[in-house]
């Protein structure tokens, strides 16, 4: 009787296409050696504020800065104190601006 093993073998199926169209097929499908693009973020790297009624919101980056329109941090309550705020940016201070 002879032994099967399940069509289990260890040569390789012949091949419909030549080995560089199944290598640009492969490419063109898992995106292998896609140049990769490089974008600059939008959203600033900080908590933002939206205290309307702050009196340095014009000067302070946190106010004034660009979000991101899909994804920002914003502080739940002002940060606003009775002797100022913790967390003013000056505008011209920041590294943020672009």
């Amino acid at each position: 009787m002879t032994q099967w093993h399940g069509g289990k073998g260890s040569t390789q199926r012949p091949k419909s296409i030549a080995d560089e169209e199944y290598a640009q097929r492969w490419d063109a499908i898992f995106g292998r050696d896609k140049p990769t693009e490089t974008t600059e973020i939008e959203m600033p790297d900080i908590t933002m504020c939206d205290d309307k009624e702050c009196p340095m919101k014009e000067q302070c980056y946190r106010y004034t800065a660009k979000p991101n329109e899909f994804r920002q941090a914003y502080f739940v309550n002002s940060p606003k104190k009775m002797d100022g705020c913790d967390y003013f940016t000056p505008v011209e201070d920041s590294k943020h601006d672009s």
